[in-house]
């Protein structure tokens, strides 16, 4: 797992904070050398072994710690917001890194992030969540093209875009709830411009669109057919 703030041991070097998870392993210390630094080859670290954190930039700090990540080769990869403390163009370095670490180790990707720009050039399916639940899930084409839940209409059109640069920024109205005093019914209904008295009833359960397309709003089917999505970046 990958977290958003590196958090290396600034005491150890490059080589021996990638190879942490290895020695806790109880791999031997050629062993997880020889791996490590394999791993740091596929990163774009190979010659900083004995470098310190100290020594490191922001997103070199960040290779450190994908190759700890990956260095056990896992099947699945876990990012929790690897980007969010990194300037535009390291990460876009650092997704670029991603998306090759993917095709050539055939590695499973969770990518958790509040940035769902980066999830249109980035993810296969996407799940947004609102107040803990998942409220949408589908592939990356079908949700920016067809979103059937409010919330995620709403995240869709909140992303700036330079065909709306003499447009008022659009944002979500409202707040998000309180886990401790979570409205009744739909969580989102406080702050949808799509509301009925009917959402207020009961939580809605997540309901099956179309080929994998899940939304949890009684309304979603009227505001794919509706083109919602169009109706409100116009």
């Amino acid at each position: 797992m990958v977290f958003q703030h590196y958090g290396l041991l600034p005491h150890r070097s490059v080589i021996d904070n990638a190879a942490w998870g290895l020695e806790v392993q109880g791999v031997d210390r050629d062993a997880r050398y020889a791996k490590v630094r394999e791993v740091l080859a596929l990163v774009g670290l190979m010659g900083w072994e004995d470098r310190f954190p100290t020594e490191l930039s922001g997103g070199m700090q960040q290779r450190v710690m994908i190759a700890m990540a990956i260095a056990s080769r896992p099947d699945l990869l876990i990012l929790d917001e690897p980007t969010t403390a990194l300037d535009v163009t390291v990460q876009n370095q650092i997704l670029d890194l991603i998306m090759q670490l993917k095709r050539k180790m055939g590695v499973s990707i969770l990518f958790i992030s509040h940035d769902l720009r980066i999830m249109l050039g980035f993810a296969d399916r996407i799940a947004v969540m609102y107040a803990g639940v998942i409220v949408e899930e589908a592939t990356r084409e079908i949700l920016f093209s067809r979103p059937g839940h409010p919330y995620t209409i709403g995240l869709i059109d909140s992303i700036p875009s330079v065909r709306r640069r003499k447009r008022r920024f659009k944002t979500i109205d409202g707040r998000m709830p309180l886990f401790s005093d979570l409205p009744q019914g739909c969580k989102f209904y406080p702050r949808c411009k799509f509301k009925m008295d009917e959402c207020l009833q009961e939580e809605p359960e997540l309901d099956d669109l179309s080929y994998g397309h899940i939304s949890r709003c009684i309304r979603s089917k009227d505001l794919m057919s509706n083109g919602a999505i169009k109706d409100s970046q116009s």
